[in-house]
């Protein structure tokens, strides 16, 4: 019992009690990016019941068509914790948790098949070090405190989930433990699958690792189960087609909402995938942001850091092949790796890099690393010290890291500093500094977001709304004229340029653009109809005026302004002599 607990108890509860005291800064960290778009105005996550009705229709409703098990998670944390970020991130953290523990089971298993260590002791140990590195590792916080990237570590944990009910199903001897262990495995991989379409690699990872760890890399194996392997492509090919449609060529050849065409994307995938690499071996924060500044290849020599990445890869992998018989702990943490970012860091027409990618990747890779200092520092004393320290400083590292995101001004001007060249981070900073009413700072911000992307709508749009905070009203007209140009549908841009021109007296032009946009928008059309009859009452129009204000009072019955210009512009009708509201009509 004493063994017991020193070897696998102690452990798994210190392995879990980590992550909530080096995470414990974030627990107020804001929604931030793409929080808001599938956590704050997200109706279907918005459940007052937990009915099954209810949470059918939150999948079938879910912006996140193709994850609905970290949809009902968020659906879940709403139903407990409305917006408060609290539950969130405590949510996040017992995921990370979690995961934390299933890694030390997960490690313990494969280095008993692979003989990898010699007694329990020495594997558990050598388990629990891998896993303490990788769970206080600062490659990990933008999976644990970037709010909605739980997909990423949800699907993780379901992963590993799978993976160990294969392994004890595999080792088991008893009938019925095998089948409900192969049932368990079959239900987590559908869970990991149903969080992130990466986890989609799991079938041929656990054929992978049947192939090292229990077939003992026979080439007969192969042979042997040829069927297995082809309901491993039919697998394959059926989740394509469901995540890419019935024509996926047409899919992932589709890069027309890209700045970046599909060879860009794959030759600069192969620096990218470098990159993480030494983000793996060398987390330093400074190099860490929620977008990088990521230059495109255009080729293999522009730049030429594109050859020396393939060189690399190629190299890696030609590695893992020859070490597979030798070192097949090292091999498989290779094939780990890279072929886990096999979807995210290939051909699929997606954002270029995020950190959150590595997230299930890093975890043989770290474990790999421990591997080798293991066989190179002999003294236990030294690598003790070595262990503690590097766990330090990665601890120091990933609270320094999250402190970033302790509010939105510090996390936009970390990403504004290290994204010089990135549109999106300079226009963000400088939403949130007008937003905290640092005007002038904020200017410095938007106009270089359009020097960056002179036609990207959205950016001329933002600098127009800082203009119209310092009521530069006709310097605001131009910009949100810009972004009309530019993306007519655009119903925000266009009733902001009405309402623009309108506050320099322009009100027939104002009036063109409010009736463009009425009706266009159920969420601010009572509004554009109020500022219409505004105008329509600044150029004397009464009637229309109060038709006007009529209709926005239909749309928003409680709507106060209309009310009361409705009310004004009736009495003013009302002491016009018949003459003068016969001359005003």
């Amino acid at each position: 019992m004493v063994k017991r607990f020193h070897n696998t108890i102690f452990p798994v509860v210190l392995l879990a009690v980590i992550p909530f005291i080096l995470y414990s800064n974030t627990l107020n960290s804001p929604f931030a990016l793409d929080d808001l778009h599938n956590i704050i105005a997200n109706k279907a996550i918005r459940v007052t019941d937990l009915s099954f009705s209810t949470l059918a229709d939150t999948i079938r409703n879910s912006l996140l068509e193709n994850r609905p098990v970290a949809n009902l998670s968020l659906a879940l944390n709403y139903y407990l914790h409305r917006y408060d970020v609290f539950g969130y991130h405590i949510f996040n953290i017992l995921i990370h948790s979690i995961n934390g523990i299933l890694l030390f089971f997960f490690l313990q298993h494969t280095l008993f098949l692979a003989g990898g260590a010699s007694s329990s002791g020495s594997r558990n140990l050598t388990a629990f070090v891998a896993v303490l590195l990788w769970l206080v590792h600062p490659l990990q916080t933008q999976s644990v405190t970037y709010t909605i990237q739980r997909m990423n570590s949800m699907a993780a944990m379901f992963y590993l989930l799978s993976f160990i009910c294969y392994i004890r199903a595999r080792m088991s001897r008893k009938g019925i433990i095998k089948l409900l262990l192969a049932v368990a495995a079959t239900a987590a991989a559908l869970l990991a699958v149903g969080s992130k379409e990466n986890a989609v690699m799991l079938p041929v990872f656990i054929l992978l690792y049947e192939w090292f760890f229990f077939q003992d890399l026979q080439v007969r194996f192969t042979k042997r189960h040829y069927f297995i392997l082809g309901g491993l492509l039919l697998f394959l090919l059926v989740a394509v087609f469901f995540y890419l449609g019935p024509d996926p060529i047409a899919a992932v050849t589709n890069y027309s909402g890209r700045s970046f065409t599909l060879q860009e994307r794959l030759l600069t995938q192969l620096r990218v995938v470098v990159f993480y690499g030494s983000l793996v071996f060398f987390p330093l924060p400074s190099r860490m942001t929620l977008e990088h500044d990521f230059a495109l290849s255009h080729s293999l020599v522009d730049p030429l850091t594109t050859l020396f990445s393939l060189a690399v890869i190629g190299a890696t992998l030609a590695a893992a092949f020859l070490l597979a018989r030798r070192q097949r702990l090292a091999s498989f943490a290779i094939l780990w790796f890279l072929g886990n970012l096999l979807i995210e860091s290939s051909f699929i027409p997606l954002e270029i890099i995020f950190e959150h990618r590595t997230y299930l990747p890093s975890m043989l890779l770290v474990f790999l690393l421990v591997l080798i200092a293991a066989k190179v520092i002999t003294p236990v004393i030294v690598r003790t010290v070595i262990v503690v320290c590097i766990a330090l400083l990665f601890s120091g590292w990933t609270y320094a890291r999250n402190s970033i995101w302790d509010n939105d001004l510090t996390l936009w001007a970390d990403i504004a500093q290290k994204a010089p060249a990135k549109p999106r981070a300079q226009m963000n900073f400088g939403i949130i500094l007008s937003m905290k009413g640092h005007m002038d700072e904020a200017m410095v911000y938007l106009d270089r977001a359009v020097r960056l992307a002179p036609d990207e709508a959205i950016v001329h749009y933002s600098l127009g709304d800082a203009l119209m905070k310092q009521k530069k009203y006709i310097e605001a007209s131009r910009s949100y004229a810009r972004a009309v140009q530019l993306e007519p549908a655009n119903i925000l841009a266009r009733f902001n340029l009405a309402k623009s021109l309108a506050s320099v007296g322009k009100h027939g032009n104002a009036l063109f653009h409010y009736r463009l946009a009425a009706g266009r928008d159920p969420f601010i059309s009572h509004q554009i109809y109020y500022f219409m009859g505004n105008s329509l009452f600044q150029l004397g129009r009464y009637d229309e005026a109060i038709a006007s204000y009529q209709k926005a009072l239909q749309l928003k019955p409680d709507y106060g302004e209309a009310l009361l210009a409705l009310s004004n512009t009736r009495k003013i009708i009302r002491v016009l002599e018949p003459g003068q509201q016969e001359k005003v009509q």
